[in-house]
C-alpha cells in the first residue's frame, strides 16, 4: 500500500479496507455453516456408510471393515471375557478400538502378509509330499 498524504486518500483507505472486511467477514460465515453442517450426526452417519460401501475397492474395504471389527471383538472377549467390572469394561473396549483401528489401518499388509504365510505352509507341504 502507498503511503497516505492526504484525508481524501485516507478516507478512501479506510473505505476500501472497510468493503474487503465486510467481504473476508461474510467468507467467514459462509464456511462456518459449510463447517457446521458437516459436522452434524446425520451427515457423518451417511458419509461413514459411504465409505464403507464405497465402489471403489468396495469388496476390499467392506471386507477389511469387517474383520477388523470381527479381530476388536475377539481380542476383547479373549482377555477380558464376561466381566461386571467397569474399569475391566472400559479396558476392554479401548482395546477392542485398538486392535479395530490396527487391522483395519493395515489392513493391505495383513492380508499380504497372510499370503505369504499360506505360500510357505503350502511349499512345505508340497516338499514333504514329493519327498515321501
Amino acid at each position: 500500500m502507498e503511503n497516505i498524504t492526504t484525508t481524501i486518500q485516507l478516507i478512501e483507505a479506510i473505505r476500501l479496507l472497510e468493503i474487503k472486511q465486510k467481504q473476508d467477514e461474510q467468507i467467514l460465515k459462509e464456511q462456518v455453516k459449510i463447517t457446521y453442517n458437516s459436522l452434524k450426526p446425520s451427515v457423518l452417519i451417511k458419509n461413514t456408510i459411504k465409505d464403507l460401501i464405497a465402489p471403489k475397492n468396495s469388496n476390499t474395504n467392506l471386507l477389511s471393515t469387517a474383520l477388523s471389527m470381527v479381530a476388536g471383538y475377539t481380542s476383547k472377549k479373549i482377555v477380558v471375557g464376561e466381566t461386571k467390572s467397569t474399569v475391566k469394561q472400559l479396558l476392554g473396549d479401548l482395546l477392542q478400538l485398538g486392535v479395530t483401528n490396527v487391522i483395519s489401518n493395515n489392513s493391505n499388509g495383513i492380508v499380504l502378509g497372510i499370503a505369504s504365510l499360506i505360500k510357505v505352509f503350502a511349499s512345505k507341504k508340497n516338499e514333504k509330499e514329493q519327498t515321501s
